[in-house]
């Protein structure tokens, strides 16, 4: 069984949102130091409701396809959405249930089954919503 899907790879490999929004309304950055992947997220907002978003950093093919899902999941949903769009990712990593909420992000399905890798998709998703608690 591969673990490393299509579209795992292919965003991986070719991310849409890969650069940094020189006049971003927020940064925040998601760091793994069990792994080293080091993101620095990007959005920019129109009133409430992300507009766009990108990221920058380094590390492995999980990680870089794993922020680049996370911001397709979220550019044009308001902040609010856009938290509960991760928690619900994350509420589906924990448990396995609900996979057809998640979306595109489904493409971690096989890797649940890995938990050293664990940190490697998760870690952007709770620091858009840790950063969306302070």
């Amino acid at each position: 069984m591969s673990f490393y899907n299509e579209t795992l790879l292919d965003h991986s490999a070719h991310p849409l949102h890969k650069g940094e929004i020189a006049d971003a309304d927020i940064v925040f950055a998601a760091k793994n130091a069990s792994c080293g992947d080091s993101i620095k997220v990007f959005l920019k907002t129109s009133g409430n409701t992300i507009t766009d978003a990108s990221f920058t950093g380094i590390g492995c093919a999980v990680s870089q396809a794993s922020a680049d899902i996370m911001l397709d999941s979220i550019i044009g949903k308001e902040l609010d959405e856009a938290k509960d769009i991760c928690k619900t990712f994350l509420s589906y990593w924990e448990s396995g249930k609900d996979a057809e909420k998640i979306g595109e992000a489904r493409a971690f399905a096989d890797i649940r089954l890995m938990p050293a890798r664990t940190k490697c998709v998760t870690t952007v998703w709770h620091s858009f919503i840790s950063h969306q608690n302070a």
